[in-house]
């Protein structure tokens, strides 16, 4: 339920920043830092699974895949989703230029796959496992 509350959030926040994105468009055309993804005229971002989903309807949506809807507004330009069914997938496409963009986390994996824009998204995770199991310091449940 917390999960659902965070991306209904989520979705929220990154409708709110499509719909004030129309007032900086001129402003993200002229900008250096994204003149490659402008004059591309589009913006790949490539995802893994669980970070996109489909729906019966075919519809997908996600937080990344919001985050990325309301960067490309506020850019100006279509955004393509680019679906892998892996991390190492979704890498390769980076290094291979045909994605544009990622979300990863900054860790010492990823440190050396390119270059990193500051957090956008927070994560906690809880493992649940059945008693009996055994953690990595020898600890049992």
């Amino acid at each position: 339920m917390r999960l659902h509350r965070t991306m209904a959030t989520m979705t929220c926040i990154g409708a709110l920043w499509v719909a004030f994105s129309p007032y900086v468009v001129e402003a993200q055309t002229t900008d250096p830092h994204v003149a490659d993804l402008v004059s591309a005229g589009k913006l790949r971002v490539g995802l893994f699974l669980p970070q996109y989903i489909k729906g019966p309807d075919g519809s997908k949506t996600t937080v990344w895949i919001e985050t990325a809807r309301a960067y490309a507004a506020r850019v100006g330009i279509p955004l393509v989703i680019v679906e892998h069914a892996t991390a190492p997938e979704a890498i390769a496409c980076l290094k291979a230029g045909s994605c544009d963009q990622l979300f990863l986390p900054l860790d010492a994996r990823a440190a050396e796959i390119g270059d990193f824009s500051n957090p956008v998204f927070q994560f906690d995770y809880t493992l649940n496992g059945a008693c009996g199991l055994i953690d990595s310091e020898g600890r049992r449940c």
